[in-house]
């Protein structure tokens, strides 16, 4: 881009643009200023606002379970899942008409420090938690990378897998392998759900996008990255 054509678009849209002595522009860190003593604070695999609040939200940690807030990050409380075999938590899917009904992935779908007992299913809020239909051991090394629910049908989910895509059609009982391969990220279209996004993992470098316009029923191959391992998605309004 020309230096002039550079400097309008910084006076049309400065806040797109860095000041110049390295701050770090509209970004502000806010923590954690400390480590604890005798090890490291975790990682958090994924946070997911509860739909309709603006301070209830979970915190899925791949070694620690998952948790909750309802002001708005001040203090959090473990939901209950200190029990499992595997205690890994990678994502929660949160039903939009009910939210005590919660779905969540289980194991450390980034990094692998913990494998999946599959989804789990709670109706009370996280007070307790059966199995699905989706399930597994620690020693199947399965791994679910993300869970996400319609919007508009939330008996029908669909999880991202290391084996494939998987759906249920009824709120976790039953679930079909809809699509083989290594799967990392999800998204549905937002004006239009019947139409799924999805993307890939593959160490050789050739990831792909596949899409859906039924649901998640059949998926097609629209893109391959060659040099890319694994993709993420986002989708904008």
């Amino acid at each position: 881009m020309p230096a002039n054509a550079i400097e309008l678009a910084k006076q049309q849209s400065p806040g797109l643009f860095p000041p110049a002595n390295g701050s770090s522009g509209l970004w502000t860190y806010i923590g954690n200023s400390g480590v604890p003593s005798g090890g490291g604070v975790g990682r958090v695999n994924s946070v997911r606002v509860q739909p309709g609040s603006t301070s209830t939200y979970y915190a899925c940690a791949p070694a620690g379970g998952l948790w909750k807030t309802t002001n708005s990050g001040t203090s959090w409380t473990c939901m209950n899942t200190d029990f499992l075999a595997s205690i890994g938590v990678t994502d929660i899917a949160i039903d939009p008409n009910n939210t005590n009904i919660l779905y969540i992935a289980t194991g450390d779908g980034d990094a692998s420090d913990t494998y999946a007992l599959g989804v789990l299913k709670s109706t009370d809020g996280g007070l307790t938690w059966s199995a699905t239909g989706l399930t597994a051991t620690p020693n199947n090394n399965f791994l679910i990378r993300r869970l996400i629910i319609n919007p508009t049908n939330p008996n029908l989910l669909i999880a991202a897998a290391s084996d494939g895509i998987w759906q249920t059609i009824d709120g976790g009982t039953n679930w079909i392998q809809r699509q083989t391969g290594y799967f990392m990220d999800l998204e549905f279209k937002p004006s239009d759900p019947s139409i799924v996004y999805a993307s890939t993992f593959d160490r050789d470098g050739n990831a792909e996008i596949f899409r859906s316009t039924n649901s998640g029923q059949s998926w097609t191959s629209v893109a391959l990255l060659s040099d890319v391992i694994r993709i993420n998605l986002a989708v904008s309004p």
